[in-house]
């Protein structure tokens, strides 16, 4: 059971980083596509920015958004590559 939450978690954080990779979304719908609360959204969010990922909110049109920073994008494909590559 332990294990199957963990998972879930899991998806859950990927799912996030791959829809606000995508596109500015507020929490309000994240939670809605994720099915989850927006307090849990902004959890994630915090434990995502906690582990080094470099996520803003940012302003469109009338609403609040978060967005990856590109800096952490390139940071992340620089991570799989070792010293001899």
């Amino acid at each position: 059971m332990r294990y199957q939450r963990t998972t879930e978690i899991s998806d859950r954080l990927a799912s996030i980083l791959d829809l606000i990779r995508k596109e500015d979304l507020s929490t309000r719908v994240l939670a809605e596509r994720l099915g989850v609360s927006e307090p849990t959204i902004n959890r994630d969010i915090e434990f995502l920015r906690s582990n080094g990922y470099e996520i803003k909110a940012v302003r469109v049109d009338q609403r609040w958004a978060y967005r990856v920073i590109e800096s952490m994008l390139v940071r992340e494909t620089d991570a799989g590559e070792g010293p001899n590559s």
